[in-house]
């Protein structure tokens, strides 16, 4: 009998060592670039400050004569932050605290609706309520509208109450061409000033949202000295919303990439207006394919996807299953921690595996190539966070395989974000080339007096040195003359020739269309189009009939 139990217990003691193993508390978590990725500076309890890293990381190199966030902030002010956040940002950019201004005041702000509304009551005799209406909506219409006052030219005289608005932010919107011309944009996240402990993925990013207002006025300025004939003036003005794009698109978040794409977007709108200009000078349209020459022709998002990104799924991954430095402490968080114990370091591993592989991916230069390679990857994501009954039964005894588990949860939910980015960038870098063309076949125009028959003759003019094909296609843009005007367009990401529409401008068939006539967008069937000219400004009342002369 006594024989008979030893073997039982012989037989259970690896049993209970397994049962032990795979349920012992939570791992100490291992600094190195395989688990945390940066291993300073250190919060109390031992593990990185992710916050301060990436702080760290990007203030590295940025002086106040290089830094365009300083002339930035002078010129925004301290708006709607929260209570200290302003100062704070001064304090850390080496800024005079000014509280007093004069500050930008956005173009679609209240006081200004309240003119535009007044101005329109008084051309038109209308309602309060339905100039209100009109007055929100015209001051409201987004970059890419058919024929709004941000990238269409118009005069004092045209939008009184608009002109008033301009003489009064010329100061701020000088501070933010200047800001334009610096080379490094470095603005800290004041929630991380105040408190050391935040966390990455709430990191506040104001200097984000405002540089939005900050294109949008300066383009408005900008239509302004268009419509006034100052064709110099007006690029200078542009080519600051462009590189205000650059240099904030290249801060460590996705957001602010989102961000800078989305300015440039505004930018190169507000270029077309200006190539189209019929007096456009040509020495000026010369200069504006140099700029635009010298504009980075795609923003890179490999440090994005390498430090941002990966710091704050690792941060947040780290709070939630530990509660560290006021990390995730609900019960369903702390009951995860008791009864899923885990090794963090095979967590981390996993995380810092997949990023290491899709900034590798991002980086490649060959879109097809990157395309397939995505795919490729987000699909064997997918696919692990498949589970079958051999995955759970190995999870029961395995904290590696919870682990792996786990981590791909998390790495899921950055996923649609991380392919979000790498489209928009596609398309940011494909209109780079496309206003490019578009800016040559405008000096093609002031040398021989209509634009070129097809693109070639670019080249044979020796106005571009080569002719760049459409990324998307590999082979050349498509491109006819239409009457006085041209078509241009890419093929965009669905690699199919849907004939010049383009949802979002609108365009359809090559054409410019009213809103009401473009119906549903379909993104899948949409083409990157040019199409000059541009319809003219839709001022937000129709005009008095001219009062009859008197006989």
């Amino acid at each position: 009998m006594r024989n008979k139990r030893l073997r039982r217990a012989l037989f259970a003691a690896p049993l209970l060592l397994l049962l032990l193993a795979a349920w012992w508390p939570f791992t100490k978590v291992r600094l190195g670039r395989d688990t945390t990725y940066v291993t300073s500076p250190l919060a109390a309890d031992g593990l990185p400050n992710f916050s301060l890293a990436i702080l760290d990381k990007y203030r590295t190199g940025v002086t106040n004569e290089n830094n365009a966030a300083r002339p930035f902030w002078q010129a925004i002010g301290p708006r709607d932050l929260g209570p200290g956040e302003y100062e704070a940002i001064c304090k850390d950019l080496n800024l005079e605290i000014d509280l007093t201004g004069p500050f930008l005041v956005d173009v679609a702000d209240r006081d200004t609706a309240q003119r535009l509304n007044k101005w329109i009551a008084e051309q038109t005799g209308g309602s309060d309520q339905a100039t209100a209406e009109d007055a929100e909506m015209f001051l409201r219409t987004p970059f890419d509208a058919a024929s709004s006052f941000k990238t269409r030219p118009w005069t004092d005289e045209q939008l009184p109450p608009l002109a008033a608005w301009l003489a009064e932010n010329q100061r701020p919107l000088d501070l933010l061409v200047e800001a334009s011309r610096r080379p490094r944009f470095f603005s800290p996240p004041p929630n991380a000033l105040l408190d050391p402990n935040a966390s990455v993925i709430d990191l506040e990013l104001p200097h984000a949202e405002f540089v939005r207002d900050a294109v949008r006025s300066l383009s408005t300025r900008a239509m302004n000295r268009l419509g006034h004939g100052d064709h110099v003036q007006a690029w200078q003005d542009v080519l600051a919303c462009w590189r205000l794009g650059q240099l904030v698109g290249n801060g460590p978040t996705l957001t602010e990439a989102f961000v800078g794409i989305s300015t440039r977007a505004g930018a190169m709108n507000a270029t077309l207006a200006i190539l189209d200009s019929p007096d456009l000078p040509h020495e000026t349209a010369q200069e504006i394919l140099r700029d635009l020459q010298s504009l980075e022709s795609r923003h890179s998002i490999v440090e994005s996807v390498n430090v941002a990104e990966r710091l704050s799924l690792i941060d947040s991954g780290l709070r939630v299953t530990t509660g560290r430095l006021g990390g995730v402490g609900d019960p369903a968080a702390a009951s995860m921690k008791q009864l899923s114990a885990f090794d963090a370091n095979h967590l981390l591993q996993s995380t810092n595996a997949f990023f290491d592989r899709t900034a590798a991916v991002v980086a490649l230069n060959e879109w097809q190539i990157r395309d397939d390679e995505l795919d490729k990857h987000f699909s064997e994501l997918d696919s692990s966070t498949q589970k079958s009954w051999f995955d759970l039964v190995h999870a029961t005894f395995s904290s590696a395989k919870r682990s792996q588990i786990i981590g791909n949860n998390f790495l899921q939910l950055t996923a649609p974000a991380l392919r979000a980015a790498v489209d928009a960038h596609k398309r940011d870098e494909c209109n780079l080339i496309l206003v490019r063309v578009a800016a040559a076949l405008a000096i093609y125009r002031n040398e021989y007096g209509v634009y070129p028959d097809s693109l070639d003759q670019l080249t044979q003019a020796d106005v571009l040195k080569e002719l760049p094909n459409d990324p998307f296609a590999a082979a050349p843009f498509h491109y006819e003359r239409r009457n006085e005007g041209y078509l241009l367009y890419s093929l965009s990401e669905n690699r199919r020739d849907d004939g010049g529409a383009d949802m979002t401008h609108p365009i359809v068939a090559g054409e410019w269309v009213d809103e009401e006539e473009l119906g549903r967008p379909v993104a899948d069937a949409s083409d990157l189009v040019i199409r000059l000219p541009l319809p003219p400004l839709e001022l937000p009342f129709e005009p008095k009939p001219a009062e009859p002369s008197p006989e």
